[in-house]
């Protein structure tokens, strides 16, 4: 349920639109870009400091970028970089890195606590 949702924000951000609900949307999306990763580097026992501050892009009519930064609690610079392909259709295609002190800590196709059975470290 997760994904299409996500998929549905995606869509819409790609869509173009101006209207308050496409900000919306783009921002439900980082929302849950933001949200997600900080569930999957607390699974690997990694505290943030504060919250991830996440932007996106569309760089093709069904490509989305998202790039997300922060800290952990011991200052450490957090960088997520995702892509979404596909991102109008009911299965888009995501890809997540996540990346704590400049080093990778996990790559994945989906993030967060609901995710465990996709998990491909």
């Amino acid at each position: 349920m997760k994904r299409i949702l996500i998929a549905a924000c995606v869509a819409l951000l790609l869509a173009g639109c101006t209207d308050p609900g496409a900000e919306i949307s783009e921002g439900s999306f980082r929302n849950a870009v933001a949200t997600g990763a900080t569930r999957e580097l607390a699974h690997h026992g990694v505290a943030l400091a504060g919250r991830l501050d996440c932007e996106s892009a569309a760089t093709t009519p069904k490509t989305v970028t998202v790039t997300c930064a922060g800290h952990t609690t011991d200052r450490a610079e957090v960088t997520v970089e995702g892509r979404v392909e596909d991102s109008d259709s009911r299965h888009p295609r995501e890809r997540y890195t996540i990346s704590v002190g400049g080093h990778p800590l996990t790559s994945t196709d989906c993030l967060g606590a609901a995710c465990h059975h996709h998990r491909d470290h």
